[in-house]
This record gives structure tokens, C-alpha cells and sequence, in this order.
């Protein structure tokens, strides 16, 4: 079935890297090979519009083109071919990024690169701590079964239960023993390498491309405590605001995961839109604070 109203979203454009085995990013190839498909079969127009037009059921077939985390990937190799093509983008940024921090999913991703996911899962399921709390994650069978279908079931398995299950605390305790005791990693220099600076993302902003928050400190927000949770999203706009002189319009869910009084939240914060990770088209009744997106593989399936 065509899809009349949809959005595209991205986090790493760069060719696969020896040294970022963890990482499963999005070829440069692809990435242009997927733009110049969609601003020929849609017409490239912002995230709102693509929403707006679906509460109306108009015709046209709207397509935009978001981004999340602010990798510098995506500015040294998506921006270019954005320009190409004429297509304009929003990307969400994670703020503590400014302040050179790897959020746990990126230290995941780092540490993906060294270590094996099967490695890992038998470092948490000896924690007795852990497994006496949160219960083991198995290797053969699913968490879930209806996210990271992209990825084999022990990294799927791994990455529900530390990033979407666990609180923040153990979870970064968790990954910083790997990171910093285990593999003698360096956050600032891997957080410089992996992430956009200030002036990067200050010149997109200025360049008319759209910038939206990704949270402060990329934590499934739904998992934090309602203080914590409100804090994290105001001092992410409020970073933002300060370095772009506006406040951010839109945001999206890190990992994907939200809850009711998230939304109350963004909408005190003057957030007008809000993005999950939900691979669907945008309908006809949903709330502008729910809106689905389909990531780099469910567009190539739509383009077959």
C-alpha cells in the first residue's frame, strides 16, 4: 500500500570502519541513494507538515528527513547530499554532547567495537545485583519482539535490557566499568570524534535546517523519575535556546521510549511536535507528541 505522509529518520551516515564494529551505520551510498529516491517520489517538506497534512488527509505524498543525536557523521556526509538534492532536515541534538559526554547507548556502541554482545551478556548476568533485580538477559530468545528486528537477537536482547530496562544509575555504572576500567577508553576524545560540536550545529541552524532536542542526557526518559525526567528536557531546550537564540520546536524520544507525563512536559516547554520510533506512516488522529517515523531499513523495504 502507498504511503502518503512519512518520515524518514537517520543517526549514523558513514561507511562500516574496522574500528566501530558496534556501530551499523547507514552507507554514504545509501543514504544518497534513499534521498534521491524519496525528493522524486515526495515532495521533501518539515516534520510538522508531514503531521499536519495527515490530519487533514490531503493527497500530496509528504516525506521529511530527520536525524537523531547529532553525530558528526551525519554533517560531514548526510549534509552534503541533503544540499544535492535541494532537501531540507531536522536534527535532534543531545546536548550533554557539548560537554564531551557519551551517552550509554553511544558507549554501547564503542564498546560493541571491542567486545562481543554474547561477552557482555555473560559480564551482566554474573552481576548477582543485576540479575537479582532485572533477571538475565537470554541469548536465544527475544525481549521484544517488535523493536530492533534489524539486529541479531543477542545485541537486541542487550540493548532493550540496558537501555530501555534498567535505571540510568545502574546502567551507567554498568557501561562505565566496560568503558573506562575494562577497555581504557577516552570519553572526550571518542565524544569529539563521534558528535557535532557547537559551531557545527549553530552553522546548520543558520543554514535553515531544523534543530530539535534529543534530551540532555539521551536516557530513556520514561525509565527517570517525573523531577528527573522534566529536568533533563528543560535543560536540553534551554542549552539549545542559548545557542541558537530559539528555543526548539521539536524533540525526539531517545530510544524511542515516552510516557503520558512526558508529553505534559514538552508541552509546558513549548515543544510543538514529538517523534517515537514506531515504523508506520503518519495517520489521520494521532497526537502531535506520538509521531511515527520509519528508520534507514524500513525505507529500503518501501522502496522495493
Amino acid at each position: 500500500m502507498a504511503k502518503h505522509h512519512l518520515i524518514a529518520n537517520y543517526h549514523y551516515v558513514e561507511n562500516p570502519r574496522e574500528d566501530r564494529k558496534g556501530i551499523w551505520p547507514c552507507s554514504v551510498a545509501e543514504f544518497e541513494r534513499q534521498i534521491k529516491w524519496l525528493s522524486e517520489n515526495y515532495k521533501i517538506v518539515s516534520a510538522g507538515e508531514v503531521y499536519e497534512a495527515a490530519q487533514k488527509n490531503a493527497d500530496e505524498k509528504l516525506c521529511a528527513i530527520t536525524f537523531d543525536d547529532g553525530l558528526k557523521d551525519q554533517y560531514i556526509n548526510a549534509v552534503p547530499i541533503l544540499k544535492k538534492y535541494g532537501v531540507r532536515a531536522a536534527f535532534f541534538i543531545i546536548s550533554s554532547s557539548f560537554e564531551w559526554k557519551i551517552p550509554g547507548t553511544h558507549k554501547l556502541h564503542i564498546i560493541l567495537s571491542h567486545l562481543s554482545a554474547e561477552s557482555l551478556i555473560d559480564i551482566f548476568n554474573s552481576d548477582n545485583e543485576l540479575i537479582s533485580k532485572y533477571a538475565p538477559i537470554p541469548k536465544d530468545e527475544r525481549i521484544n519482539l517488535e523493536r530492533r528486528l534489524f539486529e541479531d537477537t543477542q545485541t537486541a536482547n542487550l540493548k532493550e535490557k540496558l537501555l530501555g530496562q534498567i535505571p540510568a544509575d545502574l546502567k551507567d555504572k554498568f557501561l562505565n566499568s566496560i568503558f573506562f576500567k575494562t577497555l581504557g577508553l577516552n570519553e572526550k576524545e571518542h565524544a569529539g570524534e563521534l558528535f557535532m560540536s557547537e559551531a557545527e550545529v549553530r552553522n546548520l541552524g543558520k543554514e535553515g535546517f531544523t534543530i530539535g532536542s534529543h534530551g540532555h542526557g539521551h536516557y530513556a526518559l520514561n525509565n527517570l523519575d517525573a523531577q528527573s525526567a522534566g529536568d533533563d528536557i528543560k535543560k536540553s531546550a534551554d542549552i539549545l535556546n542559548n545557542l541558537l537564540g530559539v528555543r526548539p520546536e521539536v524533540f525526539s524520544y531517545p530510544n524511542g521510549r515516552y510516557n503520558e507525563s512526558l508529553i505534559s512536559v514538552l508541552e509546558d516547554e513549548g515543544f510543538k511536535y514529538a517523534f517515537s520510533i514506531e515504523a508506520r506512516e503518519v495517520t489521520k488522529g494521532e497526537s502531535p507528541y506520538t509521531i511515527p517515523r520509519f528508520d534507514t531499513n524500513d525505507i529500503k523495504k518501501i522502496m522495493l
